[in-house]
């Protein structure tokens, strides 16, 4: 029996521990990556485009295949009909550039398909830790309402004091109460919010996340980034998959160019190509070829699609531009933002330097009687917001510093 409830405990301090492992950002972020199904739909585009890539090779070798059956032919020569079995082979030795830009397009295409996904890991990252860090904030903001709780106790008790020595009446033990209320109203308030972004979490990562699943103990990611716009730039994965874009636009030109360029192909042939009734596995026929094909007209076809990938090039050119502006313009409007919130979290910690102090010099001169109840209560409040907008412009910053991470 002893043996069974140490086991138990065992088992129960493996799983505490493990949950606590969970509840780290790294490790939620693994799972999530691990399990989201929108990251396995694209991991598996990118299978498919690489195996199609890797399938373009195919048309810079020669086809060989196996013949047989039943034909009748009827020539300016003596008719014959029969069976035929024979090997051939077909080598196309020039199509215009067509099988290169067939080949270029696919790897493009295969690019493409690890840039989306790449892109969508990098959006996915940034809403894990927006919902991470504003968990992190809620839960700080639940503690700074419990330490304001404990200063209010410690207040309610002067403050009787006061009043069991008929130095002041009822008065200051109400508004204590009112504020206890505010408390209560705000941390009910805090608790949904917290509810609601841990079945966000929970959608993200596909784990039950619990309510501890965040620890008021950790630290916001408010280290500044530095950044080189132009390099930021040349790494966003959205504008190198407009470049590939532009690739495919020049590549399809370049397919669409040898429609007006002729064919050249090398044919060979061996075994029974005759038909005749004799057994086809005794032929000793062969037949070479070298084969030139040109399409001289195709109803102007060839023309308007030629023109119309022209215009793709143009428009994709256009597309690109765009692109790289938008990016940059939320690029920099981000890093105006972190400047701000780091020039405001400087004056906040000041104001928190300035609102502690004032706040134990009401106190000392609330206990000697200089200061009244309202006194202390204004002093009070303005710690405790002092204390709750620094948590917040430390969250905001972490959030912005996500959003930079996920453009460069």
């Amino acid at each position: 029996m002893t043996s069974l409830l140490i086991f138990t405990q065992f088992i129960l301090v493996f799983i505490s521990a493990f949950a606590n492992e969970g509840s780290t950002l790294a490790s939620l972020e693994a799972q999530m990556l691990s399990s989201n199904p929108q990251i396995r739909s694209l991991e598996a585009t990118v299978k498919a485009q690489k195996a199609t890539a890797q399938s373009q090779f195919g048309n810079f070798l020669p086809q060989i295949s196996l013949n047989g059956g039943y034909a009748e032919n009827k020539t300016i020569q003596e008719p014959s009909e029969g069976y035929l079995g024979y090997v051939s082979g077909r080598w196309n030795l020039y199509r215009g550039g067509e099988d290169s830009s067939l080949r270029t397009i696919s790897n493009s295409e295969f690019q493409i398909a690890q840039l989306d996904l790449d892109v969508k890991t990098r959006a996915l990252r940034r809403q894990l830790r927006e919902t991470y860090y504003s968990l992190l904030a809620n839960k700080k903001n639940l503690s700074i309402l419990d330490e304001k709780s404990d200063f209010l106790n410690k207040q309610r008790q002067m403050a009787q004091k006061k009043i069991n020595a008929g130095l002041t009446s009822n008065v200051d033990s109400i508004e204590i109460d009112l504020e206890e209320n505010n408390i209560l109203n705000e941390r009910e308030s805090i608790k949904a919010e917290i509810e609601r972004l841990n079945k966000e979490l929970s959608t993200l990562t596909g784990l039950n996340i619990s309510e501890s699943s965040v620890s008021d103990r950790e630290s916001f990611d408010i280290n500044s980034i530095e950044i080189n716009i132009e390099t930021a730039l040349q790494n966003n994965p959205s504008l190198k998959k407009q470049d590939q874009l532009e690739e495919i636009s020049h590549a399809k030109v370049t397919q669409q160019r040898s429609e007006f360029l002729p064919f050249l192909d090398l044919e060979a042939s061996y075994g029974r190509i005759t038909p005749e009734y004799s057994d086809p596995l005794n032929g000793t026929e062969s037949r070479f070829a070298l084969l030139l094909s040109w399409n001289l007209f195709s109803g102007f076809s060839s023309y308007y699609r030629h023109q119309a990938t022209n215009y793709g090039v143009s428009t994709q050119q256009f597309d690109k531009k765009n692109t790289r502006l938008e990016i940059e313009k939320d690029l920099r409007n981000l890093l105006t933002t972190r400047e701000s919130l780091a020039k405001l979290k400087i004056h906040q910690q000041q104001r928190l330097m300035f609102a502690q102090k004032y706040y134990e010099m009401t106190l000392s001169e609330y206990k000697r009687g200089i200061k009244n109840s309202p006194d202390l209560q204004t002093a009070t409040v303005s710690l405790f917001e002092a204390k709750r907008r620094m948590i917040e412009l430390e969250r905001d910053i972490t959030i912005v510093n996500a959003k930079i991470t996920e453009l460069i």
